[in-house]
């Protein structure tokens, strides 16, 4: 909702209140009461360009009373808190703050390391489908493996030539270059994938640019997806809830969880992702705090709680440990 230039959404655990094209009033009845959700707590203006609060899409928001009984998750019964976005280095430097606020702990890695700019939203810039697709490829691998596979992939499926992937890689930022889980790697001067190029696209060419005989039959399910509706950047940009982002994903043949968590975080920019599935972060985490069982997913958590809602840009900083500091670069 927009208001004198400013975006209106719910801070958790609200949920935004939505009209059905009518007004309520004391007289309705109740089933048009229980159609609307309301608002449980505080409403937050902020900068249309920072942090957002996602909300279910509607065409008309209200504000209404707060009811006793706010929105719940069809699945468990709970209430579904909204997700929150990091945009732009404003959110980045609000999250960072908090975290090193709660747990003092990570001042020095992010003195040491900087900011987290591969964590910003990027579905203005990328489409899901590439992002998802890259994903795929990097999946199991090294970015130094992994990457001149994806640049044979894109140029198979006709999307630029060798020349254009090196030429652009050439440019990216340091931050994502040395990012050791940043799988949106491909600089925004090469065109994004799409399903067609890919359902166009020879199996046996697909294998020769070095993609797995899984990996290759993976891309191409992933296509179908899209291709028939079942996904689609309106779909998967807008669901309110990371349970329903996961549901929809792991239709996807090769999508797991580890992927629709890397998708989270370094394509759609959700801030209060903990991927605990992830080895490095474990690893991180348990170095950190001097924990003799990286497996220990209970502590971890207990431990991470405080970081909420920021728990993307702490655990990218888990991998951070294992990776050397930024490079400046030359003036």
């Amino acid at each position: 909702m927009l208001r004198n230039g400013l975006v209106l959404y719910f801070r958790h655990p609200a949920i935004t209140a939505i009209s059905h094209g009518h007004q309520e009033t004391k007289g309705s009845s109740r089933n048009h009461q229980s159609r609307n959700h309301h608002a449980t707590n505080t409403l937050t203006f902020i900068n249309a360009n920072e942090t957002r609060y996602w909300a279910a899409p509607t065409i008309q928001t209200t504000i209404q009373q707060p009811s006793q009984q706010p929105t719940q998750s069809p699945r468990n019964n709970t209430v579904a808190p909204p997700l929150l976005i990091l945009t732009n280095e404003a959110a980045l430097q609000r999250a960072i703050t908090h975290l090193t606020t709660v747990d003092p702990v990570l001042r020095p890695l992010v003195h040491q390391h900087g900011m987290p700019r591969s964590l910003c939203a990027k579905q203005q810039d990328r489409s899901c489908f590439h992002a998802l697709s890259e994903t795929i490829v990097y999946q199991q691998l090294s970015i130094k493996a992994a990457r001149p596979i994806w640049g044979r992939v894109l140029t198979a499926c006709n999307v630029t030539t060798p020349n254009d992937v090196a030429a652009a890689s050439a440019t990216m930022p340091v931050d994502d270059e040395d990012d050791p889980n940043a799988n949106t790697l491909t600089p925004l001067s090469v065109p994004s994938l799409t399903p067609a190029a890919v359902l166009g696209t020879d199996f046996e060419h697909l294998r020769a640019a070095g993609l797995s005989n899984n990996k290759a039959r993976f891309l191409i399910d992933l296509a179908h997806h899209f291709n028939d509706g079942r996904l689609s950047d309106e779909v998967l940009t807008t669901a309110t809830s990371a349970e329903e982002l996961s549901e929809m994903l792991l239709q996807v043949k090769g999508v797991g969880p580890w992927s629709v968590t890397m998708f989270r975080m370094f394509h759609l920019g959700h801030a209060d992702v903990l991927p605990l599935g992830d080895l490095g972060v474990r690893k991180g985490l348990a170095h950190l705090y001097n924990l003799k069982d990286p497996t220990d997913v209970k502590t971890m958590e207990e431990i991470t709680a405080a970081w909420q809602p920021y728990r993307s840009v702490g655990s990218w900083y888990m991998w951070r440990l294992n990776t050397p500091p930024i490079r400046k670069r030359k003036k």
